[in-house]
C-alpha cells in the first residue's frame, strides 16, 4: 500500500469518524437541551403551584372568620325575631298605645252591610 492511500483511507475513516461523532453529539445535544426545557418548565410550574396554595392558606382563615360573623348575626337576628313574635312584646306595644284588652266581644249587625263590633269587659 502506497502512503497516499494509506493517508487517503485514514482521512475518510476520520472524518467518518468525525461525522458520526458530530451527529450523535447533535442528538445527545437536542436531548440535553430538551431535558433542561422540561426541568425549567416543572419548576416554573411548581413555583406558580406553591404560591398558590400560599395564597389560598392565607385567604382561608379571613374567610373562616367572616362565616363565624355572619353566623354570629344570623342567630342574633334569630333571637331578634323570636322576642318580637312573644306576646310580652305585643301586650308591651299595646299598652304602649294605650289599647285596652277585652274579654269578650259581641258583633252587631244594623242592616246588610254593616257590621260594628262591641267590647264588653274591659280590663287593664
Amino acid at each position: 500500500m502506497s502512503y497516499t492511500i494509506a493517508l487517503h483511507k485514514y482521512h475518510t475513516t476520520r472524518t467518518a469518524r468525525f461525522a458520526q461523532a458530530r451527529s450523535r453529539d447533535t442528538g445527545e445535544y437536542a436531548l440535553l437541551v430538551i431535558g433542561i426545557c422540561a426541568v425549567v418548565a416543572l419548576a416554573a410550574l411548581y413555583v406558580v403551584e406553591a404560591n398558590t396554595l400560599m395564597f389560598l392558606e392565607r385567604t382561608v382563615p379571613v374567610k373562616e372568620s367572616v362565616v363565624s360573623e355572619v353566623k354570629n348575626s344570623v342567630q342574633g337576628l334569630e333571637i331578634q325575631a323570636t322576642q318580637m313574635q312573644s306576646s310580652q312584646k305585643v301586650q308591651e306595644a299595646a299598652l304602649s298605645k294605650e289599647m285596652v284588652f277585652l274579654n269578650a266581644v259581641s258583633y252587631v249587625n244594623a242592616g246588610e252591610s254593616s257590621v260594628a263590633m262591641a267590647g264588653t269587659g274591659i280590663t287593664r
